[in-house]
This record gives structure tokens, C-alpha cells and sequence, in this order.
């Protein structure tokens, strides 16, 4: 029987669980007749709306004052949409499921965060997850969807109900994430980059959980052993025209400096400029561009964080204890490889994530949720 499936999300901006949404519904088997609504807590949304197969919903949570007028608002739209069941995306949408609670509606979260250090969580997250810790017990959640097992850990013994737990990893698209994608408009000669260069790539946003300093240290030590190397970076607030980051750049003397792209949406143009994909994080649960960097065939040297190590096996690289020295010493032995060397690299990064993390099981495990019995 089809059903109506209401996802309530705390923004819609380029974030790991926000895309993870849109692609999940965009997936869905249509032959079910399910519908979908959308309600984004934020007006952040990046998307063209009218490629997402759903009804999407912008509602204005500010700040705390206006949480009353916008609940409100959301118990309208899950009545007037005949809504079954409702999915919270992340913590804040997880504590606007109360709706759902009310209005005796079954719920499900999704939490896409892990936490290595509790200590240095901002003490918005930290309130947060404690409340979610509580609110998780409630009978009207019937199932915790986790992105990793590292992630299910963490939550669980911070206090979250482990009978409602469940591990559905993330998925790539293969077809859309491949290698030798090309572009007019951004590609290595549009940022001055030689075709023969090799490049160091890291696409996230500037937030201290994603450790840019460690990132930069290690391309210091790098290009102290070669010149020539390059290091391409993207995503919110990674621009020159942020003040914060600008400050963290200037205090390394680099030979060459690092190419600033900001906020960007051709991602899979961005992996086919880089050679190797560097992830310095301090925490992860589930990071997608791990994934879709190594589907477009560019093997990962990354921090020990979340399901990465998982997710990389043996077709890249995890470095312990946050050391720059040892990055640095992963992506010199990679830059020197031969181009065969390098190409099975390339290979088998691209059939793991097409083996274990397609798409296409990750919205079969959704769609096979079971919680209206």
C-alpha cells in the first residue's frame, strides 16, 4: 500500500545528509506510488526544487522564539498531507519530530553524525543529543537509522534507545560519480593548473571538526619535497574572501599557495582535476565525498574517523594519530608512483564503492524499512 513519507530536515544546503535526502528520493522506486514532502527547518535551499521529487516545504526556525509559530506550521502540513510516517533528518529535525509524537505518527530518524571527543562538541550539539538521548526512547520513534557503526556506537552509549537501531551506510551513484568527466568551464587550465601537475584535492566545508589546519601542514611538508605539487580545496567558506580562513592560510609560507574555490557545485568536475583526495578530519561519520571522490577513480588518504577506513579498505590510505609527517609521506609515494601503479589505485577505489556502497542498496534498505506494523 503506498504512503505518504514526510522528511523533516534541518536545512537544505550542500551537506552530507541533505544530499543523501534528495538522492534517496530522488531513487525511490516509483512503481510503490509513495509521495514525499520536505520540510526544510531552514530558507537554505540549494537545490532546484523542481528536480526533487518531492513537496518541498520552507519553514523559518531562527531562533528559539520562533519555534512555537513554525511547529505549528508543521503540524499543519503533516495534516493536510495525510501524512504515515514522518523521517528526521539529523538532531534539530529529531526534536521537531515531537510533531509526529502528538500527532500519533511512527517516526524515523536519521543521524549522520559521530562524536570521537564529546569535549569539543559546540554546546548547541551538545544540548541536542542530549535531548535526543531522552527523546529517543519514546515509543513513537520505531527505528534510529545510522550512517555508520561507528556513529550506532557513540549514540548508544551516550544513552540513545539500542533497540531501535539501525546501520544503513550511504551510497554513490556510479554513473553520475566517474572518471574523466570534463568541462569548459572549470578544469585544470581555467585555474592555471599544468595537465601533467599533480594535485591534492579536499572539498568541505570550514569548520574546525574538518581539521583544515592538519590539511595544510601536510601540504607544507609536501611541497618541501616538490615544488610543483598543488592543493585544490573548495566548499563553504573556503575562499579567499573569508577573513577566518585567509588568517589560517597566512600562517604557513608555502611555495605555492593553495587554490581557493569556495562554495561550488561541479563536484564531479572538481574530482576529475585532483589526483589524490586528502581528508584531515577530527570526526566523521559517513563523509560523501570520500565516496564520490573515489567513484570518479581518485584513490583517499584520510584521518582514522568514522566508517573511512571502512569505506577506503585497501584501495587507499588511513593514517593514524593525525601525524602531517606520515600524510605528507603517503602522497609523495603516490605522486612518485608510474601512471600504471597509479591507474590500479584508480581502479580499485572506483569497483569498491561500486561493489559495497551503490546507491541503489542504500534506497532498498530505506524503502524496505518496515515501522507501520
Amino acid at each position: 500500500m503506498s504512503k505518504t513519507i514526510l522528511h523533516i530536515v534541518n536545512g537544505l544546503g550542500r551537506g552530507g545528509a541533505e544530499v543523501i535526502l534528495v538522492r534517496i528520493i530522488n531513487s525511490w522506486d516509483k512503481n510503490l506510488g509513495d509521495r514525499h514532502v520536505i520540510v526544510s527547518l531552514r530558507n537554505n535551499c540549494v537545490f532546484d526544487k523542481n528536480r526533487i521529487d518531492a513537496d518541498v516545504h520552507i519553514l523559518e526556525f531562527k531562533n528559539p522564539f520562533s519555534w512555537v509559530s513554525e511547529l505549528i506550521k508543521l503540524k499543519n502540513i503533516v495534516n493536510s498531507r495525510s501524512v504515515d510516517v514522518v523521517y528526521a533528518w539529523m538532531y534539530y529535525s529529531c526534536i521537531a519530530s515531537l510533531v509526529a509524537f502528538f500527532l500519533r505518527k511512527p517516526s524515523v530518524w536519521t543521524i549522520h553524525h559521530s562524536f570521537h571527543n564529546f569535549s569539543n562538541e559546540p554546546l548547541k550539539n551538545k544540548i541536542s543529543i542530549w535531548l535526543c538521548s531522552i527523546i529517543s526512547w519514546l515509543s513513537y520513534i520505531k527505528k534510529i537509522v545510522y550512517v555508520s557503526d561507528v556513529s550506532r556506537v557513540h549514540h548508544e552509549a551516550f544513552g540513545f534507545c539500542d533497540k531501535k537501531s539501525v546501520v544503513i551506510s550511504n551510497g554513490v551513484n556510479c554513473e553520475d560519480f566517474k572518471p574523466n568527466v570534463l568541462s569548459d568551464k572549470l578544469n585544470r587550465s581555467s585555474l592555471g593548473i599544468p595537465e601533467d601537475a599533480y594535485v591534492i584535492g579536499c572539498f568541505s566545508r570550514l569548520d574546525p571538526i574538518k581539521n583544515h589546519k592538519l590539511l595544510l601542514k601536510v601540504y607544507e611538508n609536501v611541497l618541501q619535497h616538490n615544488k610543483d605539487v598543488y592543493l585544490l580545496l573548495a566548499g563553504e567558506g573556503v575562499a579567499k574572501a573569508n577573513t577566518q580562513f585567509a588568517l589560517l592560510v597566512s600562517q604557513f609560507r608555502f611555495i605555492r599557495q593553495p587554490i581557493l574555490l569556495g562554495d561550488c557545485e561541479s563536484m564531479v568536475e572538481l574530482y576529475n582535476i585532483i589526483n589524490i583526495y586528502a581528508l584531515t578530519s577530527l570526526s566523521e561519520s559517513f563523509p560523501n565525498a570520500v565516496c564520490e571522490a573515489m567513484a570518479c577513480g581518485v584513490p583517499v588518504v584520510s584521518t582514522n574517523v568514522g566508517a573511512v577506513p571502512a569505506i577506503v579498505g585497501d584501495s587507499g590510505w588511513i593514517v593514524e594519530n593525525f601525524c602531517p609527517q606520515m600524510f605528507a609521506k603517503v602522497i609523495i609515494n603516490h605522486s612518485e608512483m608510474n601512471s600504471s601503479d597509479r591507474q590500479i589505485y584508480s581502479e580499485a577505489a572506483r569497483e569498491r564503492i561500486g561493489s559495497q556502497f551503490p546507491m541503489s542498496k542504500t534506497v532498498e534498505k530505506y524503502m524496505g524499512l518496515s515501522v507501520l506494523d
